[in-house]
């Protein structure tokens, strides 16, 4: 992935879901329930695209490189 393409994220006080696959998913869909703010991280481009179609905010990359970790704004 190209670092000029990670957009950081306007969410603050969110979780932060690394993978959005089935366990992922599953964990994403509780947060929801629960009123909790969150996005994904994600690698794989055909699970961010369908989670994406669901509304899910998604950061594209791998969730251990710390550009993506900036854009998913770990911080706030």
């Amino acid at each position: 992935m190209d670092d000029d393409e990670l957009v950081t994220t306007e969410l603050n006080d969110h979780a932060i879901v690394a993978g959005f696959g089935r366990v992922g998913s599953t964990i994403a869909e509780t947060l929801n329930e629960a009123g909790v703010k969150y996005l994904a991280i994600e690698f794989g481009e055909t699970v961010a695209q369908g989670a994406e179609k669901s509304g899910v905010e998604i950061i594209r990359g791998n969730a251990v490189d710390l550009d993506v970790l900036t854009a998913a704004n770990v911080a706030g």
